[in-house]
C-alpha cells in the first residue's frame, strides 16, 4: 500500500520509516508501526469542535499520539470518541457530529485557505503567517522560528509556549514531538499572494 501511494519500493519505505523512529526517540516520541495513511477528515471535524470547547490542543495531542504513536485508524469513529473520552470532552456530543455534517463547511473552508496560499503537504507548519518550516525538525528550528516572530518564548518542558504579543489570546504549545525531513525554516512564499493578502484583510 505505501509503495504504490508514495512511488517507492519497499525497502525505502523502510529506511524512512527507520529514519523517523530515529528522529522521534531524540525527542522522546515512539512511532509505531503505521500500515497505511488514512483519512482524518472526521478527526478534524472533532478538533474544530473541540476549539470550541476550549479542549482542542489535547484532542490533538491525543489524536497525534493514536496514529503516529500507537497506529491506531483515526477516521474509526471508535476510535476517534475514545481519544474524546480519555481528554474528557462530551463522548455524546462527538457522536451526534460524527453522525451529521457538523463542523464540514470549517474544515472545508480551512483546507482551501491553505492550498490557495500554496501548502500542498503534511507536516508543514506556519509560524505567525511569516515562517513556513516544512517537514519534522528538531526543536532547535522551531525556536529560532519563533525567535524571528514576534512572540513571546516561555520555556515549557521540552518545548515552549507561545504568545503572539499582536494576539494577546493567541496561545499554544510548541513541543519536540513532530518529526521528518528539511533543513531550514524559509519566508513563507505564498504562490498567490494577491489572495493571501485578501483573505487575511
Amino acid at each position: 500500500y505505501l509503495s504504490a501511494k508514495y512511488g517507492r519500493t519497499a525497502e525505502q519505505i523502510a529506511q524512512t520509516q527507520a529514519m523517523i523512529r530515529e528522529r522521534g526517540a531524540e525527542v522522546d516520541f515512539s512511532f509505531g508501526a503505521r500500515p497505511r495513511v488514512w483519512n482524518t477528515f472526521d478527526a478534524h471535524r472533532l478538533l474544530c469542535w473541540a476549539e470550541t470547547a476550549g479542549h482542542q490542543r489535547e484532542l490533538k495531542h491525543a489524536l497525534l499520539q493514536a496514529y503516529h504513536g500507537q497506529g491506531r485508524n483515526p477516521s474509526d469513529p471508535d476510535v476517534l470518541l475514545d481519544l474524546v473520552a480519555t481528554v474528557g470532552l462530551d463522548v455524546e456530543a462527538a457522536r451526534e457530529i460524527l453522525n451529521s455534517d457538523a463542523f464540514a463547511d470549517d474544515v472545508r473552508e480551512r483546507e482551501e485557505f491553505w492550498q490557495r496560499a500554496g501548502i500542498q503537504s503534511v507536516p508543514t507548519i506556519v509560524i505567525d503567517r511569516k515562517h513556513l518550516i516544512s517537514g519534522g525538525q528538531p526543536p532547535e528550528v522551531f525556536e529560532r522560528a519563533l525567535r524571528a516572530s514576534n512572540l513571546a518564548l516561555v520555556p515549557q518542558g521540552r518545548g515552549f509556549q507561545i504568545t503572539a504579543a499582536t494576539s494577546p489570546g493567541a496561545v499554544g504549545t510548541i513541543a519536540p514531538g513532530a518529526t521528518g525531513y528539511g533543513t531550514e525554516i524559509i519566508t513563507l512564499k505564498f504562490v498567490n499572494a494577491e489572495e493571501l493578502k485578501r483573505l487575511l484583510d
